[in-house]
C-alpha cells in the first residue's frame, strides 16, 4: 500500500501538468492563421449622426490586445465598404497579426471634415468582440482612443503607428 502513494502521486503530477500544457498551446494561438500568419478581424464602425453626411478625411485605426499584439489599418477611408456616411453603420473586414482578446483602439484623423464616429466594434476569433463607444470628434492630426487593458505602462498613442 505503501508503494501504491507515490505512484498515485506522480500519476496525478503527470495529469495536471500535461492538462495545463495543453491549455497554454491553445491560448497561444487564438486564431487561425492565413499562409501569411495573419488573422481576420470585422470592424462595425457607426458613423455619428452629428457627422458630415459624407467625410474625406483620412482615417487610420490601430487595434490590439494585452500582450503587445497591434493591427494597424493605415486607411480605413480607402476600404470601398467604408464610407464613412453620415447615421449609418459600416462592416469593413482587414487582417493583421492574430491576437487575443482586443482591449485597446485608437483612431487617427487628418482633414478638415471632421468625422464623428459613434461606434467601432472589433469581431475576430476571441470570446467577445470588442466594442468602443466614441461619440465625439476625433481630434486632427492626433491618435485618440481607448486602453481597457490591465497592464502597467500607460501608453496614450499606438506603439508602432505612426502616420
Amino acid at each position: 500500500m505503501k508503494a501504491l502513494i507515490p505512484i498515485l502521486t506522480l500519476l496525478f503530477i503527470l495529469v495536471v501538468g500535461f492538462s495545463q500544457a495543453e491549455d497554454t498551446l491553445t491560448s497561444s494561438q487564438p486564431q487561425e492563421k492565413d499562409l501569411n500568419g495573419n488573422c481576420s478581424y470585422s470592424l462595425s464602425i457607426y458613423t455619428s449622426c452629428y457627422s458630415p453626411r459624407r467625410t474625406r478625411d483620412h482615417i487610420s485605426l490601430a487595434f490590439g490586445d494585452k500582450y503587445g499584439h497591434q493591427v494597424y489599418v493605415p486607411r480605413l477611408d480607402e476600404f470601398p465598404s467604408a464610407t464613412l456616411t453620415r447615421c449609418e453603420r459600416e462592416v469593413v473586414q482587414v487582417t493583421g497579426p492574430c491576437t487575443s482578446q482586443i482591449c485597446y483602439m485608437y483612431i487617427y484623423r487628418s482633414g478638415c471634415d471632421g468625422w464623428k464616429p459613434h461606434d467601432i466594434t472589433v469581431s475576430g476569433n476571441f470570446p467577445e468582440p470588442a466594442y468602443f463607444f466614441l461619440h465625439t470628434l476625433i481630434p486632427n492630426h492626433a491618435w485618440y482612443g481607448f486602453n481597457y487593458c490591465n497592464t502597467t505602462s500607460s501608453s496614450s498613442s499606438p506603439s508602432s503607428a505612426s502616420a
